[in-house]
């Protein structure tokens, strides 16, 4: 039986632990709320956080405009039957926090950042007891706005995006060979805004999408079919009062599909295959920026004359499962026919001394693969082994892909009953040599 109030403001032991051991760098308050009010067939749930960080200490001194402040709450209200659900919520979130200076450009005395989220959503589902199983209709509306303020009290760079989405999903009943099938439309506006030292135009983005998934299986294989196509309309503002490179409207028609086939040997084990072609638009940063962006210290120019980026990749995987025994390997190639990345071009913004990075595109491979492995030798004892691998290739110029991870990893040995645990761990990262133009080798 559901209590009829229930308020839980305890925290977990485990996080209580990560607390005390931040709370050894630095001065924190952390405070939190949560209930659920079940009424018959009427609910109302709800949940509160609040965050307090004083500015951070490390082994010699106190570290500047390290301070962190957050707020965030959520509630909703519902109905629910056997025909018909219905939700009604909003989430709230505010930050405020400190970004430490020293560095070269960007912020030398630091900055400081305010940040307000906060999102409503209605959406309902109605069993038809046909053909059609169910239908989901859901809205959501979402507010964002985020500023940096310099040490002077100018305002640095400054976003503010207003989204609407909306999307009608029909479930359809089992039928034929079909396990599940459903099928659904979506649309999103979303008007975006820049101020301070940001230079993309305002813009607004509309687009409409329709899209299907299937489900079903043939003797000891699962098969899963996916496909999307989107129309998408760009819409710069004030084009006029750019003299140099003016923002143009561009519409994009973007088609992606995926097919997943499962070859269950057993019941332990299963390998799987997937093939799919992924097609997006350029974001409007890509198409239009042109100046700072402060926060990854570079100094960006969008391209306006971009394609969809466009890739069809193939992913095998393996997968093991027993009581004690988990493992998962996967190996994949990634073939982009028009691959949109930041490229540095070695020149320097000397009024904000700024790296220039431009906007690119070109015919690009990413290979990889990565493995996951969880095995519980004794009672209560476990070891966790996770490794990721990429390898990026600009096929159009033969030389490497900027930003390319190494190899990388993580290795776990725990120890958990059922009031203590105990997780003894390392993070490795091998040499990285394997770098774009400009870039600087990292060590492991």
């Amino acid at each position: 039986e559901c209590p009829a109030l229930a308020i839980d403001m305890k925290l977990d032991t485990k996080e209580q632990s990560i607390i005390k051991l931040q709370n050894a760098i630095n001065s924190a308050k952390n405070i939190s709320l949560k209930m659920e009010i079940p009424v018959h067939i009427l609910f109302a749930t709800g949940d509160f956080e609040y965050k307090k960080a004083n500015d951070l200490y490390s082994a010699q001194s106190l570290i500047p405009n390290t301070y962190f402040k957050s707020l965030n709450g959520n509630g909703g209200i519902g109905y629910h039957n056997s025909d018909f659900s219905f939700i009604a919520s909003a989430l709230l979130y505010s930050s405020n926090y400190g970004v430490p200076g020293g560095f070269v450009g960007a912020h030398p005395k630091g900055t400081d950042i305010k940040l307000e989220r906060n999102t409503q959503t209605v959406k309902s589902l109605v069993h038809t007891h046909s053909f059609i199983d169910n239908v989901i209709v859901s809205f959501n509306r979402t507010y964002y706005h985020h500023a940096e303020f310099e040490k002077s009290g100018a305002v640095g760079a400054e976003f503010l995006v207003k989204n609407y989405f909306g999307n009608i999903n029909f479930n359809l009943d089992k039928f034929s060979f079909f396990n599940e099938m459903v099928v659904g439309v979506s649309g999103e506006f979303t008007d975006q805004k820049y101020g301070g030292y940001v230079f993309t135009p305002n813009s607004r983005l509309s687009n409409f999408s329709a899209y299907s998934y299937q489900s079903f299986e043939i003797g000891k294989h699962s098969i899963e079919l996916s496909s999307r196509f989107v129309h998408s309309f760009v819409d710069p503002q004030d084009e006029t009062k750019y003299s140099k490179n003016p923002p143009r409207d561009r519409v994009f028609n973007c088609f992606s599909f995926s097919i997943l086939v499962m070859h269950y040997i057993n019941k332990k084990t299963s390998l799987g295959l997937n093939f799919s072609r992924s097609e997006r638009p350029p974001t409007v940063e890509e198409l239009y920026s042109n100046g700072p962006h402060l926060a990854a210290y570079s100094y960006e120019i969008g391209n306006r004359d971009l394609e969809p980026e466009l890739g069809y990749s193939a992913e095998l995987s393996a997968n093991y499962n027993t009581d004690g025994l988990n493992l998962s390997i996967s190996l994949y190639d990634n073939e982009f026919f028009n691959y949109i990345f930041p490229t540095n071009t070695g020149k320097l913004n000397y009024s904000q001394l700024l790296p220039i990075y431009q906007i690119s595109n070109t015919k690009a491979r990413i290979i990889g693969g990565s493995i996951k492995f969880t095995y519980e030798f004794i009672e209560n004892f476990s070891t966790n082994f996770m490794a990721s691998y990429l390898r990026g290739y600009n096929l159009t110029e033969h030389k490497n892909l900027p930003t390319m991870p190494p190899l990388k990893g993580k290795l776990e040995l725990s120890y958990s009953k059922t009031n203590f645990f105990a997780t003894l761990a390392t993070d490795f990262t091998t040499y990285q040599r394997l770098i774009g133009d400009f870039e600087s080798v990292t060590p492991g």
